[in-house]
């Protein structure tokens, strides 16, 4: 073998080699000529310009986020003060809803998220007991489609409810205007069965915080879209005074309504899934 470019020939262990596209090949020149090149490569005046360019971008990037830093310390209390309203959560709420029913991306991110949900419950037999009691209850309400296997007994055991029929009247004397038993379900126009207080804040591996989760005084018929817009947010005080008054309370939380500063850490924590890390 000898160079490609000036001829000369190669040792008798070669010029070397390198990976190329995931394979391991054979170099054609030598030293000095790869040397040589490389060094024209990063001295030439459009070798300098490129890292000039490379350079400039880097520094306005810098000095952009540094700027972004500085501004955001100034106006800290105000940005808080702000996404704490209400209105504004709605409208951030709302944007990110139809960004991940619309867009690409957002649809993407929904279903990459719902599989690692489902993929965390499996391995999970507590969660997975609480999400077996939603489905099953779900499947009462879809015109009973199980009751020819009998009532279930994980139903029965962590839940008021005796049969199937205890169940549909439950929901059916608190149906809203327009909700019916066929219109039970998932999407618009459709009906949840909602929790007061949501189940973000139940344990899922404490039987007796599980059974006071699906209590008939925390369980209602609910639209889909209400059931979203509400998603961790902790009731009102009213409506968490009437919970306890019927027992039904999260042990994160206690048998008590709690603070205004509480109720911000605990909503906070249920966001993003970490009200019992």
């Amino acid at each position: 073998m000898i160079c490609n470019l000036c001829k000369a020939p190669a040792p008798q262990s070669g010029f070397g080699t390198r990976v190329w596209k995931g394979e391991r090949v054979q170099l054609k020149r030598c030293a000095d000529c790869r040397n040589y090149f490389t060094e024209r490569q990063r001295t030439s005046p459009k070798a300098k310009a490129c890292i000039a360019r490379v350079e400039a971008s880097a520094l306005r990037k810098e000095k952009k986020h540094r700027t972004t830093i500085e501004w955001y310390h100034r106006n800290k209390e105000q940005i808080k003060e702000r996404l704490n309203d209400s209105e504004t959560k709605k409208k951030i709420r709302k944007r990110q809803s139809e960004w991940s029913k619309t867009t690409t991306k957002g649809k993407a991110k929904v279903k990459k998220g719902n599989a690692a949900r489902y993929a965390k419950m499996k391995a999970s037999p507590a969660l997975w007991l609480k999400e077996c009691i939603r489905l099953k209850l779900g499947a009462v309400m879809r015109k009973r489609q199980f009751k020819d296997y009998g009532f279930s007994n994980t139903v029965r055991a962590f839940t008021e409810f005796d049969d199937a029929d205890d169940v549909l009247n439950h929901f059916r004397k608190q149906y809203a205007e327009g909700m019916t038993d066929e219109n039970h379900g998932k999407g618009p126009g459709k009906w949840n069965i909602g929790h007061a207080l949501p189940q973000a804040y139940f344990n899922a591996s404490d039987d007796a915080d599980l059974k006071r989760c699906w209590m008939k005084a925390n369980l209602f018929p609910q639209w889909e879209n209400e059931n979203l817009a509400q998603r961790s947010d902790l009731p009102e005080d009213s409506v968490l005074q009437n919970l306890l008054a019927a027992g039904c309370y999260a042990a994160v939380i206690g048998p008590r309504v709690p603070s205004a500063s509480v109720r911000v850490q605990l909503e906070g924590k249920a966001r993003v899934g970490k009200v019992f890390v």
